[in-house]
């Protein structure tokens, strides 16, 4: 609606899921969900209920479109009332919002220039892939159509006229959604982009279209030309190329064709961008079967929606369950716990696994622990006041937590992490300082607590805090991140040396040493397969293979993959001397850090996080055997 100036860009990133024969949350409003990827647009006019319909009508229609991601502008306050009657999540900026039958695991706000609203959310289904979605309302007036037709003020003749008082109009708000656009942390995801831009198409005024008197003259609009130079498509016009047979106007349905003081044309639009994307259907939702390909009536609002169906091609992209059988892994694997706009990873490092059902999320660079009573309950975020943690674990002998509080230096344990109250710590275990303790690990069997000063090498260990403690000093060099226990033995992870090292005999001080097969010759922090060799971060063993991770990223690997080698496994420790290992790094995102490693009956769980983009993608993913379902 063309009656106020608005500016608001919303920005979500969300994940994608072909889906078929899904329903709504609500029985009242139930439809089925057509194959494909299904991104709407859709204005709904001064919240839904200004033409006098009930804000179920506004439902009624995304439903009506088999929509699974809508991109909405003039929802303003009743956002949240119609993601209820949906049963849907949201994020709204300003009077534009998001709307997703999807999860959403992220959300962001924040405001850039005056009137120009930014915020976005992350949202991932099961398969664990994701897309960039983006949402705009742009500012009305001057409406150049409107000018060039001598409707109202500011009259203008020429195409140079329309393109510069566009420029002059919208132009700065088509350069900072295309800003933003450019500084997303994974190209390699699809981008889409929904919105009432209110501004025509380049591909809709043209010579022909001018020719015809369908508009004045042939004008080639910058807001979709600029879109068009950086990539994007305009799905509409992809699906139907020809503009004179299928115009696909949204604005309006509540004029007459002939009116003389309004214009009919297509202004609201899906674009989208990435490799592997393909339009299947695009459609215009709207009050009658001459105007809309999808009818419902009365229609609640003064523009027609669109809606496009696109598949997306899986080679590139993290899947729900994903079983690499060409190349013999034997798993799957599937996201099993993600961010949401309550619980927001930042540098998930670790799950833990507590009393009954309880689940904790590790947020190491948020200094936070979430944690859940069971899987099918939200997270929460613990009160317990922390400093860049890396794990926990919970001992059943006398029912705490003991958890590593890294930059705090210390060692705590605590009976619930619902309360702040904490129920012994120590800075010193054994008379030896403790210096940034990564790690805390259980013996099941003899009820032995250990923690690991990753600086010096320094083994702690002991049943509970003040109580039968000893210190071992373990041959590693360098930085030591991690400790496992494999069929009753304690291992330490010698990171940089990418060593790991087998206490044989606490009390005689005897160790077995494993050192990596590693063709540079270099240690670091971090780093990457051909720049350090390995930089372990966990070693871990489930269904007859040790599985290990490595401190790969970007920043660290110097123009060299960090992908390669991050995620192995291998039969027999002397296999990691060799070089004997399969890589599974596939099976992780590309981009992402795999960190600590966790079993839990016939499951593994892998904490990954965005070491470039903190927060970015950072989740637990789960891998099963193929006789095994995934838990969800």
């Amino acid at each position: 609606m063309k009656n106020r100036v608005v500016s608001i860009l919303a920005f979500v990133m969300v994940c994608f899921v072909c889906a078929s024969g899904v329903t709504s949350a609500n029985p009242d409003q139930s439809h089925t969900v057509k194959p494909g990827l299904r991104v709407m647009s859709y204005n709904v006019l001064h919240g839904g209920t200004r033409r006098g319909q009930p804000l179920s009508q506004t439902a009624k229609v995304i439903l009506a479109a088999g929509a699974d991601i809508v991109g909405l502008q003039e929802i303003g306050g009743n956002a949240k009332e119609l993601a209820d009657l949906l049963g849907w999540e949201y994020l709204s900026h300003g009077s534009a919002a998001i709307m997703t039958r999807f999860e959403i695991v992220e959300g962001y706000d924040g405001r850039t220039k005056p009137r120009l609203g930014s915020g976005g959310v992350r949202v991932r289904l099961d398969s664990g892939q994701e897309v960039y979605v983006f949402n705009v309302h742009l500012t009305p007036y001057p409406y150049q159509p409107y000018q060039l037709l001598g409707i109202g003020k500011d009259a203008i003749k020429t195409q140079e006229e329309a393109i510069a008082a566009a420029n002059k109009t919208r132009g700065h708000q088509f350069e900072e959604l295309l800003e933003k656009i450019g500084k997303l942390s994974n190209k390699d995801l699809p981008v889409f982009v929904t919105g009432d831009f209110n501004e025509p198409s380049h591909l809709d005024w043209t010579t022909a279209a001018a020719k015809s008197g369908r508009n004045p003259i042939k004008v080639a609009y910058p807001g979709s030309s600029a879109m068009t130079k950086k990539g994007f498509l305009d799905a509409w016009r992809v699906f139907h190329p020809d503009e004179m047979k299928h115009p696909g106007y949204t604005w309006t349905p509540v004029t007459k064709p002939d009116d003389p003081k309004d214009h009919h044309d297509r202004i609201d639009f899906v674009y989208f961008r990435g490799q592997g994307v393909e339009v299947k259907n695009a459609s215009v939702v709207g009050e009658n079967k001459k105007k809309a390909d999808i009818v419902v009536s009365p229609y609640p609002s003064d523009h027609r929606a669109v809606v496009c169906t696109f598949a997306l091609s899986t080679n590139s992209y993290f899947s729900d369950e994903k079983s690499n059988d060409q190349e013999n892994f034997g798993l799957k694997v599937a996201v099993y716990v993600s961010s949401s706009p309550s619980t927001k990873f930042q540098g998930a490092t670790h799950l833990a696994f507590g009393a009954k059902d309880l689940e904790i999320v590790s947020d190491c660079t948020g200094s936070q622990i979430m944690y859940r009573e069971s899987p099918r309950k939200s997270f929460k975020v613990s009160p317990l006041a922390l400093k860049k943690h890396h794990s926990l674990v919970y001992n059943l002998a006398d029912q705490l937590y003991y958890l590593n509080d890294t930059d705090h230096h210390r060692i705590i344990a605590f009976k619930s992490p619902a309360s702040d109250k904490i129920s012994a710590q120590t800075k010193k275990i054994a008379g030896v300082a403790l210096d940034r303790p990564h790690d805390v690990v259980l013996d099941p069997e003899t009820g032995w607590i250990y923690t690991i000063n990753p600086n010096s090498g320094h083994v702690f260990r002991f049943k509970a805090i003040g109580k039968e403690e000893s210190v071992l000093k373990v041959p590693v060099l360098g930085y030591s991140r991690a400790l496992t226990f494999v069929n009753g033995k304690l291992y330490v992870i010698n990171s940089a040396k990418g060593r790991v090292v087998e206490v044989v005999d606490w009390e005689k001080k005897e160790f077995k040493i494993y050192d990596s097969f590693d063709p540079t010759n270099r240690a670091g922090p971090a780093g990457s397969w051909k720049r350090t060799g390995l930089v372990l971060n966990d070693l871990d063993f489930f269904d007859g293979y040790f599985y290990a991770t490595s401190y790969f990223t970007k920043s660290y690997a110097h123009g060299t993959d960090p992908d390669e080698n991050k995620f192995i496994r291998f039969k027999k420790l002397e296999d990691l001397g060799t070089g004997d290992w399969t890589d599974l790094s596939d099976l992780v995102p590309k981009g992402m850090t795999p960190y600590y490693l966790t079993t839990k009956g016939k499951k593994l769980y892998l904490a990954i996080f965005n070491h470039e983009s903190p927060g970015s993608g950072d989740s637990i993913l789960q891998f099963s055997l193929p006789s095994d379902s995934i838990d969800k």
